[in-house]
Order: structure tokens, then sequence, then C-alpha cells
């Protein structure tokens, strides 16, 4: 059978991450694809129209771009570089050129590898508000964290009331500070490139636009790997370690 919005069980597995992370999420936003490139091509097909700007880092994954471009979007850029995001230069650009959207990889920016810390988020966040730009955020990195988290039993258990262990540690989701953003992830950064299984994390009122572009795209991802992606999810924090 098919599963053109994904594994039931994956979905779950994925909005409990983001559970974990400190984004409330159901697993009705998320919407599984074949891979993090076809999630940005659904996000792009459902948002970006003939003539619309679209924002992007400068440099970026240029794979995330011409999805863009082939949805018709006229790309604007905004500077990165080695250290640093330009806050006023991105706020600038946002207030000269209105852009639909603004493809965006606040945690270990690809090439940069700079994490965008909470306050620098939430300045960004406030910048879209203003020119009601929606955030394609690009998380598919986000789980490569090289230093080692470790948690307490308690917090594992949830035997205390303290915020998840990562919060203590990572910035949050940027979905947390700016409710509108299209969160999008993919299973082959953070186990092996042959895992071609992509998500999308959609605010609950683009749902139903969001469900059509992906099944414009194919009938569903592999369900072979849905379920090992699901496996690896729910399984020992361990079996990801070894990856990273």
């Amino acid at each position: 059978g098919y599963f053109p919005l994904g594994l039931p069980e994956l979905r779950a597995a994925l909005a409990a991450q983001y559970d974990r992370r400190g984004l409330a999420t159901d697993p009705e936003q998320i919407l599984v694809t074949s891979g993090a490139i076809a999630a940005i091509a659904a996000a792009a097909q459902a948002l970006v129209g003939p003539g619309d700007r679209a924002m992007v880092e400068s440099p970026v994954y240029p794979n995330a771009v011409q999805s863009l471009r082939r949805a018709g979007a006229r790309v604007v850029s905004t500077p990165v570089d080695p250290h640093a995001w330009d806050l006023d230069a991105l706020a600038s650009t946002l207030r000269q050129t209105s852009p639909r959207v603004a493809y965006l990889i606040p945690d270990y920016q690809n090439p940069t590898g700079l994490l965008m810390p909470d306050d620098e988020r939430q300045r960004v966040a406030s910048a879209l508000a203003a020119t009601r730009t929606v955030a394609l955020v690009d998380e598919s990195h986000a789980a490569l964290r090289l230093d080692d988290l470790h948690p307490t039993d308690a917090q594992l258990t949830g035997a205390v009331d303290d915020p998840p262990f990562a919060r203590a540690s990572e910035p949050l989701p940027f979905a947390f500070h700016a409710p509108s953003t299209i969160s999008i992830g993919g299973a082959s950064k953070t186990y092996w490139g042959g895992l071609r299984v992509g998500w999308l994390r959609v605010p609950t009122a683009l749902v139903p636009r969001l469900i059509a572009a992906r099944l414009g795209l194919d009938l569903g991802a592999p369900i072979l790997e849905q379920l090992v992606l699901a496996r690896l999810l729910t399984g020992s924090e361990a079996e990801a370690a070894p990856q990273r």
C-alpha cells in the first residue's frame, strides 16, 4: 500500500523529536518526503509562484536555490561570513524586497557551519514577521553536533521538571520563535547518504496546501526506508552516536 504522507509511526517519531527539542508538534504536522531536497521542492511548489521573491543566504546550499528557481522564484541573497550572519543586512534585504519566503539554515549553516543562537533567531523571526515572509528552515544538519551531550538520568526519565537537556545546550528550533516556519529535515546527513527520507514540519494552517504540493511530487517515500528511520529514531540514542 501507499502512505503518501508518511508512515504513521514515523510521523509520530519525528513529532516526538520536535517535542524533545522544545517545540510541541502533532504528528499531523509532519509530511514525509523522499529526502530533504524533495521537502524543499514541495515547500517551494506550495508557497512560491512565478516572479515571487525568495531570499537565501550567501553562500548557501546550491540545490535549494535551484529548487526555488524552478518554482519560478526571483532569488535575492543576504550575506553570511565565516564568523556570523549579518543580521542588519538580512533585515534590510527583507525590508527592501519583501520576499515571499526565506530559505535559512540556522543549525550548522551550509557551508560555514555556523550555529545561530536563540537571541539572533528571535531577531530574525521579528524581521520576517514585519514583511510577512515565511521561513523555510533547513534543519538537515541539526543532529550533527559533535560535542557530546550528557543528560542526567532524572532528565531522561522525566523525574525532574527541568526543560529537555538539549535545550540547555543548543538553541530552540527556529519555529519556536517564528510559528509560521516550515521546517525541513532529512536522514541522509544524520545516518548515511543512501537513506533518502526527508520530512516537513508544517504549521497547522498550511498543512492542506503542503499536502497538495507534496502529492504532486510522487506517491510517497519508500516504505522500507521509512521503517528503517522509524527504528533508528525510536531506538537507543547510541544508534546515532557512531554515525556522528
